[in-house]
């Protein structure tokens, strides 16, 4: 039932965040199933937020740096060449942030706190190590490049 729940919340949050930004530039986002094998050929950036409270564990946003970049350069108006990598890491931190309040609000019990995002180390094999071993996960094509949402209940 949470699988269900969560992969439309992100879904309803990803299209939201994406028509947001398309006004500087037009993202169209899909679901997926699965990570294509193609997936490693991106750079993987990622951002979790800690859950506790009613709720025990983590959602973690997981995206290419092409992507991270884009979405930086619709928000500041500038060049995607522009980004500097501290920026594209502030990128996901914010995406995280913006999936993890909407998650938290639709998904999870009421008193569930959350932190602040932070980046850590992936790839796209870890992701899909971690995402298989998730209480949910969520996949998405936003142009030619790829998101996993991963929501970890630390019962897991």
């Amino acid at each position: 039932m949470i699988d269900r729940t969560f992969k439309s919340c992100c879904g309803e949050l990803i299209a939201e965040y994406s028509e947001n930004i398309a006004t500087v530039v037009p993202l169209r986002a899909r679901p997926l199933e699965s990570l294509p094998a193609n997936a490693d050929d991106d750079a993987a950036l990622a951002a979790e937020v800690r859950l506790w409270g009613a709720w025990e564990g983590k959602l973690a946003v997981c995206m290419s740096a092409v992507l991270a970049r884009t979405i930086a350069a619709a928000l500041w108006r500038l060049a995607p060449e522009e980004i500097s990598d501290e920026t594209a890491l502030d990128t996901v931190r914010e995406v995280a942030n913006v999936i993890a309040g909407g998650v938290k609000a639709a998904v999870l019990p009421p008193s569930t706190d959350m932190s602040t995002p932070v980046n850590f180390a992936a790839t796209w094999e870890t992701i899909g190590r971690e995402a298989s071993s998730a209480g949910a996960v969520a996949y998405f094509r936003v142009d030619t490049s790829y998101v996993a949402i991963v929501l970890a209940s630390d019962a897991c």
